[in-house]
């Protein structure tokens, strides 16, 4: 939803990325572009500006669109991504300074990528690396003023998580099952922990990881 409450589905459609959304109670439709895998993050920001994160399978590249209040969409290349399809993409804002972030898991491709847009453009980053040998299942981000935090799950089930804060990235695993309970995705709370979801079993599980392991 916008920051009016309006409700917007980004989805695709035999390859074609729609959105759906309400005006003065009717349902409306319209197609952005064509051959735009199934994975796709969206966010809206304090102005009711959309932002929209997909993968472009023919041409192979990580694209953005954005379209604010009574604007057409604009549409460009975020990077171009050596890969079939993209496992996993999410996007997050942060309404306080405007920062703009997401991370994307690329087929076949032994890192989660950490991309934000800032005022030259955007910029990547490869996380986990020194888990190469592993693979990535899903990527979750938050964002709180210039604190990040990226976490994602390996195929021997254990729980990665990276923190940059002052520009410095920290990776560690987490023991998942001493972390206690949480209540929602990837957000600090007031005392500084940090909140997340996960699945495990077929059920989703919640979990809090205090400041001191961060």
């Amino acid at each position: 939803a916008d920051a009016e409450s309006m409700p917007h589905f980004f989805y695709t459609e035999e390859g074609i990325l729609k959105r759906l959304w309400k005006d003065n109670g009717a349902w409306m439709e319209e197609s952005l572009e064509n051959d735009v895998s199934t994975q796709l993050a969206a966010v809206s920001d304090s102005e009711s500006t959309l932002h929209v994160l997909f993968f472009n399978s023919t041409l192979g590249d990580l694209r953005y669109a954005v379209k604010g209040t009574g604007e057409s969409w604009g549409i460009s290349t975020v990077n171009h991504v050596d890969a079939e399809y993209i496992k996993s993409i999410n996007l997050i804002i942060d309404n306080e300074y405007g920062d703009l972030a997401g991370c994307y898991i690329p087929y076949d491709y032994n890192s989660v990528v950490f991309v934000t847009l800032t005022d030259a453009g955007w910029t990547e980053e490869p996380l986990f690396t020194s888990f190469a040998s592993e693979a990535f299942y899903g990527c979750g981000i938050g964002i709180s003023g210039k604190k990040v935090a990226v976490v994602t799950s390996t195929e021997s089930q254990e729980h990665l998580l990276a923190v940059r804060k002052s520009n410095l990235w920290t990776e560690r695993v987490v023991d998942i099952s001493n972390l206690g309970s949480g209540s929602e995705p990837l957000y600090w709370d007031t005392h500084g922990n940090l909140r997340f979801i996960y699945v495990s079993e077929l059920a989703i599980q919640r979990a809090t990881v205090p400041p001191d392991n961060q």
